[in-house]
């Protein structure tokens, strides 16, 4: 299929690493469509006053109700300003996108970590690992490194992948309901059973059977069944997976477009966010949610899916959401953009905060490569950050070649 002439190039995002939006206090608008997010950690009196104005103003405006996104205390002593930011962005237009979806006093957590960890992100049905909530609750905890290399809308991308295909997704197919447990809901029963089965995309690629003998037995690397019921899904299981992730893509979009007032970040933000999601989707289906060195293998299949679900969303989709078309049409399908692409991952992975990969380049400052790390791999980088642990993954394969840690 001929490409939109906005083809834009992988590797040659524009997307800033840091997004000047215009805020509340400096221009006097609301940059958020619902509620001013900070990321500081005001006085008690100044929370009381900023509760009774925000239920004043939601008060007087239309009664919203949606599940809320929050950081948790530590996101101010473990973040730099630039990285509060991002987080403050991402806060404000995924509560924007998931008005009205859920229990109102349910609460999506948001926890930094970075502990060495290769892994950007983890999710978690109660609350985050460290600080459990209550059912009803989502944890997602966001590594920092990840954050400080990410774009805005790599950064949303992400966090879409976490919830969308995972916790949130759970949520409303039922998993998490009392009264239904995981064998009583319809959708999820049958999700359960069809796992079981192999499948075979639209366009030839097999998603196999899960669990296989060694998944079962935890030998080797394993799939992840969500993600495998994701693939299936698309391919004509009788999963809602598929569809519920897409949905939480969309609502994502139509909150980066309705509050996002620069046109030239929106258009950056939306192109990050959605070639995040096309390729996530595409290279679960195309790997057979394989390792990273399949993904690598596979880059001309994940194209092709790619391509394929350019058309397909705009299509379906882009009379309920005018921003999308052109979104989707921006992004480069080839083989070699999507490989020149994931090795600048592996060049924001070496050169990021990761504590691992500080260690393996402090052994090679020894050694006088410093300049190699520093220089020739960051003259690699043109997009920063990954796409939900794909480069992370090509990261820890290179990172031990390198390092040896």
């Amino acid at each position: 299929m001929k490409q939109s002439s906005a083809s834009r190039n992988f590797a040659d995002s524009k997307s800033p690493a840091h997004h000047t939006v215009p805020s509340p206090q400096k221009t006097g608008k609301s940059f958020f469509a619902v509620k001013d997010f900070t990321v500081h950690q005001p006085s008690p009196q100044a929370m009381q006053q900023k509760e009774e104005q925000t239920v004043a103003a939601n008060e007087s405006a239309q009664p919203v109700q949606r599940m809320k996104v929050e950081a948790e205390s530590s996101v101010n002593k473990k973040l730099g300003e630039n990285e509060k930011n991002k987080v403050n962005v991402l806060i404000g237009i995924m509560n924007s996108a998931l008005e009205g979806l859920l229990n109102e006093d349910d609460t999506i957590y948001i926890e930094i970590i970075n502990n060495g960890e290769m892994s950007p992100a983890w999710n978690h049905h109660k609350g985050t690992k460290e600080h459990p909530g209550r059912i009803g609750d989502i944890g997602v905890q966001l590594n920092s490194w990840y954050i400080e290399k990410a774009s805005v809308g790599e950064l949303l991308g992400m966090f879409v992948h976490e919830i969308g295909v995972h916790t949130l997704a759970d949520r409303q197919m039922g998993y998490d309901d009392p009264n239904k447990g995981p064998q009583k809901g319809t959708n999820i029963y049958s999700e359960r059973v069809s796992q079981g089965y192999d499948h075979t995309h639209k366009l030839g690629h097999e998603i196999g059977y899960y669990p296989t003998p060694d998944e079962k037995n935890k030998k080797g690397r394993s799939r992840q069944a969500d993600h495998v019921n994701l693939a299936k899904s698309l391919a004509g299981s009788v999963s809602d997976r598929g569809k519920y992730y897409i949905d939480t893509y969309l609502r994502t979009g139509d909150s980066i477009s309705k509050n996002i007032e620069n046109p030239k970040e929106r258009e950056a933000v939306l192109f990050d966010l959605t070639r995040y999601f096309l390729f996530d989707i595409s290279r679960i289906i195309a790997t057979n949610d394989g390792p990273p060195l399949d993904i690598l293998r596979n880059t001309k299949k994940i194209g092709e899916l790619m391509e394929y679900y350019k058309h397909d969303l705009a299509e379906d989709h882009k009379e309920d959401h005018p921003w999308l078309e052109e979104a989707v049409m921006s992004v480069n399908t080839k083989a070699s953009t999507i490989t020149k692409w994931l090795l600048s991952q592996l060049a924001s992975l070496v050169t990021s905060s990761n504590p691992a990969v500080q260690k393996g380049r402090a052994a090679l400052t020894g050694l006088g490569a410093a300049y190699i790390v520093g220089g020739s791999l960051a003259g690699i980088i043109s997009t920063p950050a990954l796409l939900t642990g794909i480069g992370v993954g090509l990261g820890v394969w290179g990172v031990q070649k390198l390092f040896g840690v």
